[in-house]
């Protein structure tokens, strides 16, 4: 099983990397990494987290896809 909340050696994860562009259907794949519990409060070694990351592209779906996931119910919960 793949580690969804998996980091390079930057601190960015997959969700952050999805939510940089939707070149590849990348708002797609935010939508899986989020059914599959990726965590949308991870921060990369510079404190930027995915939700920084999709406003500063304009990804606003993605921005509405976190704040709808199954993970960010239970952490505002």
């Amino acid at each position: 099983k793949a580690d969804v909340n998996a980091q390079d050696h930057f601190g960015f994860t997959a969700l952050m990397n999805s939510a940089s562009s939707d070149k590849c259907n990348r708002r797609k794949i935010a939508k899986v990494l989020l059914e599959h519990d990726a965590d949308p409060a991870m921060r990369n070694i510079s404190g930027i987290d995915v939700t920084m990351i999709a406003d500063y592209h304009g990804n606003y779906e993605v921005i509405e896809q976190i704040k709808h996931s199954k993970m960010m119910k239970r952490l505002t919960a």
